[in-house]
């Protein structure tokens, strides 16, 4: 990319559209003319962006581009230059309620609030659908549930690996509260104020 090398910080205090925007500069090896937001939801990402992105969302109700699962999407094979998956970050707050959102909201059923199980399937589609040397942006964030802490960042990290994506960077964006039910008064595992960027490559490289 024809432009001057800034560095980037690997702790990010700031919002994700200014950090997104800053990856955008940074990773892809030319400017990214094709930008896929597999996740939109009502596409908080992009509010201040100038960037023309596909949007995709399973819920009718977000006004994406396309309603659709991101494990099936409508494009070819290395179409997109750049894919971004913000996937949710529920806690194990109430059983009941939780599952129903992740139904309505997601599409995701018999989850039991563990996303892990949804990157098989979608990593194999973004695998296809990017560019060779195209970037994935992956929010994650890390979790307990049932008692047990879920390492979704490095599931994550795994199946990138055996599908065929070279795990690149890590960001740590700092968040200003973090995910706390209201029933865990006492709970004995770390506050977690930060999620993950997780950036990946389709290439046997990083650099």
């Amino acid at each position: 990319m024809n432009q001057e090398y800034k560095p980037l910080s690997s702790i990010w205090e700031g919002e994700d559209f200014e950090l997104i925007e800053n990856m955008l500069q940074f990773y892809p090896r030319q400017n990214p003319e094709i930008i896929i937001d597999t996740t939109y939801n009502e596409g908080r990402f992009w509010k201040k962006s100038k960037r023309k992105i596909i949007s995709i969302d399973i819920n009718p109700d977000m006004k994406a581009q396309y309603c659709c699962d991101n494990k099936q999407m409508p494009f070819a094979d290395n179409f997109a230059d750049v894919l971004v998956y913000d996937p949710p970050h529920l806690t194990d707050h109430d059983t009941e309620s939780s599952s129903k959102v992740w139904v309505e909201r997601f599409g995701l059923k018999g989850t039991g609030n563990n996303i892990c199980g949804e990157f098989d399937l979608f990593l194999k589609e973004a695998y296809r659908v990017l560019k060779p040397e195209g970037i994935l942006l992956a929010k994650l964030a890390d979790n307990i549930h049932n008692h047990k802490f879920q390492w979704v960042t490095v599931d994550f990290v795994n199946k990138c690996r055996t599908i065929g994506f070279m795990p690149c960077d890590c960001i740590v964006k700092v968040r200003k509260s973090s995910l706390i039910s209201s029933k865990w008064k006492n709970a004995h595992h770390a506050r977690r104020y930060h999620c993950n960027w997780i950036i990946c490559r389709k290439s046997n490289k990083c650099e």
